[in-house]
């Protein structure tokens, strides 16, 4: 049987040590990821804040890879959309998978205060989907169809 020298032993505990580390951050991540989404889905503004400040990505996309945006604006999490819409690392243009940002679907929904807070904050009016519509033309057309109509 051979006894480790001093160095051997504080290499190993170094790593046993990193380990740990790694197993906690890793943990603490799963739950708030779990957390950030169910807030959302809650639509609990505090919660969401509080894992901002606690350095968690507001750009996170889920399980579907849609950007937090827009899974707020899908579960009409209104709340919670606007603490991520103040969040300034929060990326207003994210686009869902049909290429509708979070602006169209607003002004889709006749959402002005939303989209006046979206373009404050940013989100460009005038970018092309890949139809080549831009982000106010398609609740424009809508609105035109609606009034031919009459």
């Amino acid at each position: 049987m051979t006894l480790d020298t001093p160095s051997v032993i504080r290499s190993k505990i170094k790593k046993f040590i990193y380990l740990i580390v790694f197993q906690c951050f890793s943990v603490a991540y799963a739950g708030s990821y779990e957390d950030f989404f169910k807030a959302i889905a809650d639509d609990k503004p505090q919660v969401i804040e509080q894992l901002l400040l606690r350095g968690f990505d507001p750009n996170t996309v889920d399980e579907n890879g849609q950007a937090a945006v827009l899974v707020a604006q899908a579960r009409e999490s209104y709340k919670a959309l606007d603490q991520l819409l103040r969040w300034p690392e929060t990326q207003v243009e994210a686009r869902n998978k049909a290429d509708e940002s979070v602006l169209m679907l607003a002004a889709l929904k006749g959402q002005l205060d939303l989209c006046r807070l979206l373009i404050e904050r940013g989100a460009d009016v005038n970018k092309r989907s890949e139809e080549h519509t831009s982000e106010l033309q398609s609740p424009c057309n809508l609105v035109c169809r609606l009034l031919l109509e009459k």
